[in-house]
């Protein structure tokens, strides 16, 4: 089974599954705060092809302040939950580099660009570094590292990384 058929897979199963809990809090995003609690956000992924990433809601609309439950969204990464619908539409990975913003991309380096040679995830080596709060192109060795050793086993040590830290985020 390739990498496509699980991502398909394992998307299609977890949106069934999570789907309540996605409804729950688009109802919460709306209470706290005035506008779409659904986002479609333009990024670039594999080869530059530019898509609509699918995001809940973390910030008032026109701001860059966080709303009350958009910090608990962006604490456990509940905010990236809708991106199971770019995953199973092939625009996205569960693993791989994240998708940059075009503005970002138009200024990439030759080296830079390198990124765009796989397709984005939802996770990857930089989501679990010490590193994930900083923006995403300071740190494009995690990337390159990721598509120089791309394979199904680098995918699931990167998912159980993953999951460990959304673990330890809840034992809080």
């Amino acid at each position: 089974m390739g990498k496509r058929t699980i991502d398909f897979l394992l998307a299609v199963s977890l949106l069934i599954l999570v789907s309540p809990l996605i409804l729950f809090l688009i109802i919460l995003i709306l209470f706290d705060s005035k506008g779409k609690a659904l986002l479609k956000l333009k990024r670039v992924g594999k080869n530059g092809q530019e898509f609509y990433m699918y995001k809940l809601r973390t910030m008032y609309p026109g701001t860059k302040k966080i709303t009350r439950i958009g910090k608990f969204l962006r604490e456990l990464g509940l905010d990236e939950l809708p991106q199971l619908i770019n995953i199973i539409r092939g625009e996205m990975s569960f693993v791989g580099p994240r998708p940059e913003i075009p503005e970002i991309v138009r200024t990439y380096t030759l080296r830079e660009k390198g990124r765009l040679k796989a397709i984005p995830g939802l996770t990857g080596p930089w989501q679990i570094s010490p590193y994930r709060d900083e923006p995403i192109h300071r740190h494009l060795e995690y990337d390159l590292e990721y598509i120089n050793k791309a394979s199904c086993l680098y995918d699931f040590k990167i998912m159980g990384k993953t999951f460990l830290w959304l673990l330890k985020k809840l034992a809080f």
